[in-house]
C-alpha cells in the first residue's frame, strides 16, 4: 500500500466512524447520558483501524495479507488459468506526490497537535484564576467567560461563567425563566 493510498484509506475510514460517533453521542445526549467515552472510542477506532491496515501490509513491512512487493496484488484462486498476481503500473506522479503528501500530512498533524497543546496550556493558565463556589449543592469553578462546560478528562470539573451566578435560584422563578428559552 502506498503512502497516498494509506492516507486516503485513513480519511475514508474515519468519516463513517465520525458519523457513527456523532449519531451515538446525539442519542446519548438526548437521553441525558454521558457521551465522553463514545467520542474517545470513536477517536481510538479512527486511529487504530488505519494503523492495523498499515501493519498488516507486507509491502510496508507488516505481516498480513496485502499488496506484495512491486505493486503486485494477489488474486483469489477463483478463476482457472488466471494469473496469480496482476502488476499495476504506478504513475510517475506517485514518485514525487507521496513524499509531498507525507510532508503535508506530518506538517498538519504537528500543527494540530501544537494547537491542541497550546489550548490546554491556555486553559490551565486561566483555570488558576477560577474561584470555587457551590450551585445547587454541586461544587463548580466560576470563570470570567469560560463555560458552562465540563473541563478535565480524568478529574472532570464543572465550570460556569460569572453570569450564571447572577441567575435566580428560586425554584419558581427558575421554572418561569426556563420557559423563556
Amino acid at each position: 500500500m502506498t503512502l497516498a493510498a494509506w492516507m486516503a484509506y485513513a480519511v475514508l475510514v474515519s468519516l463513517p466512524v465520525a458519523g457513527a460517533t456523532w449519531t451515538t453521542a446525539t442519542v446519548l445526549r438526548r437521553g441525558g447520558r454521558p457521551e465522553r467515552w463514545v467520542w474517545l472510542t470513536g477517536l481510538g477506532v479512527a486511529v487504530v483501524l488505519p494503523v492495523l491496515a498499515l501493519a498488516s501490509d507486507p509491502a510496508a513491512g507488516g505481516t498480513g495479507a496485502g499488496a506484495g512487493a512491486g505493486g503486485a496484488v494477489p488474486l483469489p484462486g477463483v478463476l482457472v488459468g488466471a494469473p496469480a498476481a496482476v502488476r499495476v503500473p504506478v504513475p510517475d506522479a506517485a514518485t514525487w506526490l507521496a513524499p509531498a503528501a507525507a510532508g503535508a500530512w506530518l506538517l498538519m498533524s504537528l500543527a494540530l497537535a501544537g494547537w491542541w497543546l497550546r489550548g490546554l496550556w491556555l486553559l490551565g493558565q486561566e483555570a488558576r484564576g477560577w474561584r470555587i463556589a457551590r450551585v445547587d449543592g454541586q461544587e463548580v469553578r466560576v470563570s470570567a467567560g469560560v463555560g458552562p462546560a465540563v473541563v478535565g478528562f480524568f478529574s472532570p470539573r464543572i465550570v460556569v461563567p460569572e453570569w450564571v451566578m447572577l441567575l435566580p435560584w428560586h425554584p419558581g422563578v427558575w421554572f418561569l425563566t426556563a420557559g423563556l428559552r
